[in-house]
Protein backbone atom coordinates (compact mmCIF):
# COMPACT_ATOMS: atom_id res chain seq x y z
CA UNK A 1 0.00 0.00 0.00
CA UNK A 2 3.29 2.30 0.72
CA UNK A 3 4.23 2.00 -2.83
CA UNK A 4 1.09 2.26 -4.32
CA UNK A 5 0.75 5.52 -2.82
CA UNK A 6 4.13 7.03 -2.87
CA UNK A 7 3.83 5.83 -6.87
CA UNK A 8 8.15 5.50 -7.20
CA UNK A 9 9.40 6.82 -9.90
CA UNK A 10 13.22 5.90 -9.65
CA UNK A 11 15.36 4.29 -8.02
CA UNK A 12 15.59 6.71 -4.83
CA UNK A 13 12.00 6.04 -4.20
CA UNK A 14 12.45 2.51 -3.38
CA UNK A 15 15.55 3.94 -1.36
CA UNK A 16 13.32 6.43 0.70
CA UNK A 17 10.53 3.45 0.65
CA UNK A 18 12.76 0.93 2.51
CA UNK A 19 13.94 3.86 5.26
CA UNK A 20 10.50 4.61 5.69
CA UNK A 21 9.32 1.42 6.01
CA UNK A 22 10.49 1.63 10.18
CA UNK A 23 9.20 1.76 13.45
CA UNK A 24 10.63 5.17 13.84
CA UNK A 25 9.60 7.48 10.41
CA UNK A 26 6.67 5.23 10.78
CA UNK A 27 5.77 6.27 14.52
CA UNK A 28 5.74 9.89 13.00
CA UNK A 29 3.65 9.66 9.62
CA UNK A 30 6.70 10.19 7.35
CA UNK A 31 5.90 7.34 5.13
CA UNK A 32 2.54 9.03 4.83
CA UNK A 33 3.90 12.46 4.38
CA UNK A 34 7.00 11.55 1.90
CA UNK A 35 4.49 10.22 -0.28
CA UNK A 36 1.60 13.16 0.09
CA UNK A 37 4.43 15.62 -0.51
CA UNK A 38 6.50 13.60 -2.98
CA UNK A 39 3.39 13.43 -5.28
CA UNK A 40 1.94 17.41 -4.49
CA UNK A 41 -0.61 16.86 -2.20
CA UNK A 42 0.75 18.11 0.88
CA UNK A 43 3.10 21.51 0.53
CA UNK A 44 6.81 20.70 1.35
CA UNK A 45 7.89 21.95 4.60
CA UNK A 46 11.21 21.32 6.43
CA UNK A 47 9.62 18.78 9.30
CA UNK A 48 6.69 21.20 9.55
CA UNK A 49 5.05 23.70 9.16
CA UNK A 50 6.06 25.33 12.73
CA UNK A 51 9.84 24.26 12.60
CA UNK A 52 9.53 25.37 8.63
CA UNK A 53 8.98 28.73 9.57
CA UNK A 54 12.00 28.51 12.09
CA UNK A 55 14.80 26.51 9.94
CA UNK A 56 14.12 27.31 6.46
CA UNK A 57 17.15 28.90 5.24
CA UNK A 58 19.51 27.23 7.66
CA UNK A 59 21.99 23.82 7.02
CA UNK A 60 18.45 21.68 7.96
CA UNK A 61 16.37 23.14 4.93
CA UNK A 62 19.11 22.19 2.80
CA UNK A 63 20.25 18.62 4.11
CA UNK A 64 16.28 17.37 4.09
CA UNK A 65 15.76 19.22 0.93
CA UNK A 66 16.34 15.70 -1.62
CA UNK A 67 13.53 13.77 1.13
CA UNK A 68 11.10 16.76 0.77
CA UNK A 69 12.02 18.44 4.48
CA UNK A 70 11.45 14.70 6.31
CA UNK A 71 14.68 12.95 7.86
CA UNK A 72 14.40 9.35 6.51
CA UNK A 73 18.51 8.15 7.40
CA UNK A 74 20.62 8.37 10.18
CA UNK A 75 22.80 10.38 8.22
CA UNK A 76 20.81 13.38 7.89
CA UNK A 77 20.77 13.84 11.71
CA UNK A 78 24.65 13.81 11.42
CA UNK A 79 24.65 16.07 9.24
CA UNK A 80 22.25 18.50 11.04
CA UNK A 81 24.37 18.18 13.80
CA UNK A 82 27.31 19.33 12.33
CA UNK A 83 26.42 21.89 10.11
CA UNK A 84 23.37 23.29 12.41
CA UNK A 85 25.15 22.72 15.46
CA UNK A 86 29.06 22.65 14.79
CA UNK A 87 29.87 18.71 16.04
CA UNK A 88 32.53 17.37 14.97
CA UNK A 89 32.85 14.01 12.69
CA UNK A 90 33.35 12.35 15.39
CA UNK A 91 30.34 13.57 17.46
CA UNK A 92 28.19 13.40 14.65
CA UNK A 93 29.17 9.42 14.37
CA UNK A 94 28.59 9.24 18.81
CA UNK A 95 25.15 10.19 17.91
CA UNK A 96 24.62 8.33 14.91
CA UNK A 97 25.71 5.24 17.35
CA UNK A 98 23.96 6.65 19.95
CA UNK A 99 20.41 6.41 17.61
CA UNK A 100 21.39 3.17 16.20
CA UNK A 101 22.21 1.36 19.17
CA UNK A 102 19.68 3.46 21.34
CA UNK A 103 21.61 4.63 24.38
CA UNK A 104 19.96 7.06 26.64
CA UNK A 105 23.21 8.38 28.13
CA UNK A 106 24.55 8.91 25.30
CA UNK A 107 21.68 10.36 23.39
CA UNK A 108 21.41 12.90 26.57
CA UNK A 109 24.97 13.88 26.63
CA UNK A 110 24.90 14.68 23.09
CA UNK A 111 21.19 16.67 23.85
CA UNK A 112 22.76 19.20 25.29
CA UNK A 113 26.10 19.54 22.93
CA UNK A 114 22.86 19.86 19.97
CA UNK A 115 21.20 22.44 21.76
CA UNK A 116 24.56 24.43 22.79
CA UNK A 117 25.96 24.00 19.46
CA UNK A 118 22.75 25.18 17.82
CA UNK A 119 22.34 28.62 19.67
CA UNK A 120 26.24 29.45 19.06
CA UNK A 121 26.23 29.13 15.45
CA UNK A 122 22.62 30.80 15.25
CA UNK A 123 23.90 34.02 16.83
CA UNK A 124 26.86 33.44 14.51
CA UNK A 125 25.07 33.36 11.01
CA UNK A 126 21.99 35.45 12.58
CA UNK A 127 19.61 32.15 12.07
CA UNK A 128 16.29 33.10 13.50
CA UNK A 129 15.43 30.08 16.05
CA UNK A 130 15.37 29.91 19.45
CA UNK A 131 16.04 27.17 22.28
CA UNK A 132 12.09 25.85 22.16
CA UNK A 133 12.56 25.55 18.29
CA UNK A 134 15.56 23.81 18.90
CA UNK A 135 14.12 21.63 21.16
CA UNK A 136 11.46 20.63 18.51
CA UNK A 137 14.32 19.52 16.26
CA UNK A 138 16.17 17.55 19.11
CA UNK A 139 12.40 15.79 19.86
CA UNK A 140 11.68 15.50 16.02
CA UNK A 141 15.64 13.56 15.88
CA UNK A 142 14.85 11.39 19.27
CA UNK A 143 11.75 10.24 18.11
CA UNK A 144 13.06 9.00 14.23
CA UNK A 145 15.79 7.59 16.06
CA UNK A 146 13.47 5.22 17.70
CA UNK A 147 14.51 3.00 14.84
CA UNK A 148 16.09 5.14 11.96
CA UNK A 149 18.18 3.80 9.62
CA UNK A 150 20.68 4.51 7.95
CA UNK A 151 21.32 5.26 3.83
CA UNK A 152 23.75 2.13 3.38
CA UNK A 153 21.54 0.23 4.75
CA UNK A 154 18.36 1.43 2.56
CA UNK A 155 20.54 1.20 -0.62
CA UNK A 156 21.50 -2.20 -0.59
CA UNK A 157 17.75 -3.54 0.43
CA UNK A 158 16.48 -1.64 -2.68
CA UNK A 159 19.23 -2.78 -5.27
CA UNK A 160 17.73 -6.61 -3.69
CA UNK A 161 14.00 -5.45 -4.02
CA UNK A 162 14.49 -3.52 -7.54
CA UNK A 163 16.58 -7.38 -8.76
CA UNK A 164 13.88 -9.29 -6.88
CA UNK A 165 11.00 -7.17 -8.74
CA UNK A 166 12.32 -7.76 -11.78
CA UNK A 167 12.97 -11.74 -11.60
CA UNK A 168 9.25 -11.76 -10.66
CA UNK A 169 8.07 -9.54 -12.98
CA UNK A 170 10.16 -11.62 -16.42
CA UNK A 171 10.90 -14.45 -14.82
CA UNK A 172 7.88 -15.66 -12.76
CA UNK A 173 7.54 -19.58 -13.40
CA UNK A 174 11.74 -19.67 -12.50
CA UNK A 175 10.96 -17.08 -9.75
CA UNK A 176 8.81 -18.88 -8.43
CA UNK A 177 10.54 -22.30 -8.71
CA UNK A 178 13.36 -21.22 -6.86
CA UNK A 179 11.71 -19.25 -4.08
CA UNK A 180 10.10 -22.93 -3.60
CA UNK A 181 12.93 -24.67 -3.38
Amino acid sequence: SLLKRIQPDGFEDIVAINALYRPGPMSMNAHLEYADRKNGKTPVYVINKELDKKFRGTPVDDILSPTYGLMLYQEQAMQISRLLCGFTRGQADSLRKAMGHKIPEEMEANHKRFIDGAMRLAKEHGWRFSIPDVESLWSYIADFSKYGFNRSHSVSYAINAYKTAYLKAHYPRFFMASVLT
